[in-house]
């Protein structure tokens, strides 16, 4: 029995075809997210801190009736007169809360010479 031994068939390594899309692909990096998100999340507070700012400013007007005028305290005037003044129809402990609401003040006592916001009957 004789074999017979053909020489060996020597193949090309087939190539596939390489896809080139027309949009090339972006890869982010742990950092490249970072920057994104942080990004993102200064946008969201930026934007909350503006709501929050504008709902308190319209609460604020809304509650002094929407117009509110300057007064300066005249010595040994008090905030209670003042509010008695301002608005002779409302109760005055609720136009003294406005008022110190409105200046953003934590005790009643004011000095002579002090300017205030004061609600407009």
């Amino acid at each position: 029995m004789s074999l017979a031994i053909s020489p060996p068939v020597t193949t090309t390594p087939r190539r596939l075809p390489v896809r080139r899309s027309s949009q090339a692909h972006l890869r982010l990096t742990l950092r490249g997210r970072l920057v994104i998100f942080m990004a993102v999340l200064v946008v969201a507070l930026v934007g909350l801190t503006v709501g929050r700012l504008a709902t308190s400013a319209s609460a604020s007007n809304s509650e002094s009736g929407g117009t509110s005028t300057e007064v300066v305290v005249q010595p040994g005037e008090t905030l209670w007169q003042i509010a008695e003044a301002a608005v002779p129809s409302a109760d005055p402990r609720e136009t003294v809360a406005v008022i110190m609401e409105l200046n953003d003040l934590s005790t009643a006592s004011v000095q002579a010479g002090q300017s205030l916001l004061v609600p407009v009957a």
